[in-house]
């Protein structure tokens, strides 16, 4: 891997669906895809993968952390306030979350709309037995 790449890959710590490459967060997220998939659901339970249009970012990060805008189809508005309180919660975490990063993300944000963006998750809808017949 191109150390460039690597460095990236550090510093945007890659994330699978969930959001975080934090192992707490990457526990849940496989342990609730886990339920809903392994069960016999009457009605299966709708589950929801965050994700970051890859439309607003650029370079290695979209590579890394974006999500192509057409399968985040899910859009969730949040107000400002919203938001102080999200950052207010993080600054908990302090251990993994240092203020400049906090920073950082504030100043990020502004200039992005109040919106979450979630993707569902589909569950198959049939067998194949070819890995390449679509």
């Amino acid at each position: 891997m191109n150390p460039s790449l690597w460095q990236a890959v550090c510093r945007e710590n890659v994330r699978r669906d969930g959001g975080s490459n934090h192992m707490d967060h990457q526990l849940v997220m496989s342990t609730v895809t886990h339920v809903v998939v392994s069960q016999d659901w009457a009605k299966t339970p709708d589950l929801y993968y965050y994700g970051m249009p890859a439309s607003q970012l650029s370079g290695e990060s979209q590579m890394l952390s974006g999500v192509r805008d057409e399968h985040l189809t899910t859009r969730i508005p949040f107000s400002d306030e919203h938001y102080e309180t999200a950052l207010e919660s993080l600054a908990c975490h302090a251990s993994q979350l240092p203020p400049e990063s906090l920073e950082r993300r504030r100043a990020a944000w502004a200039e992005r709309e109040n919106l979450v963006y979630l993707r569902p998750f589909v569950a198959p809808s049939g067998r194949s037995d070819d890995l390449f017949d679509n």
